[in-house]
């Protein structure tokens, strides 16, 4: 099994023999062994700047005030914005921004201007 996996990936798997009956039994051979656990690195947040490991992203449709996608950071919490792409906004900010242009484009149609 060690030659199969590459080095850099086999360094952050934790692997336990299974045993026979149960935990603290001799470990069986002719089974394979177990993955216990994965070590993820820890890498800087792109856009908070702490020490993180397995960063994800959670993508969710919300439908209030109009329907939009938000992107939400797993570990700062932070939206992304829709005009910049940028990690720089809360959940409860990027729906004040959706209710000022939901309602600024019912009054007046004319086209949303990002940067007020």
């Amino acid at each position: 099994m060690k030659d199969i996996i590459p080095k850099e990936l086999q360094d952050r798997l934790i692997f336990g023999m299974p045993s026979r009956s149960g935990p603290g039994e001799e470990s069986n051979d002719t089974m394979p062994p177990e993955l216990k656990e994965i070590v993820y690195p820890e890498v800087e947040c792109e856009d908070c700047g702490a020490l993180v490991q397995n960063r994800r992203i959670n993508i969710k449709k919300n439908f209030q005030p109009v329907a939009y996608w938000r992107k939400e950071c797993s570990i700062c919490k932070q939206c992304e914005h829709p005009f910049t792409q940028e990690y720089t906004i809360n959940n409860a900010e990027l729906r004040a921004l959706f209710r000022s242009l939901h309602c600024t484009s019912k009054n007046n149609p004319k086209k949303i201007d990002p940067d007020k």
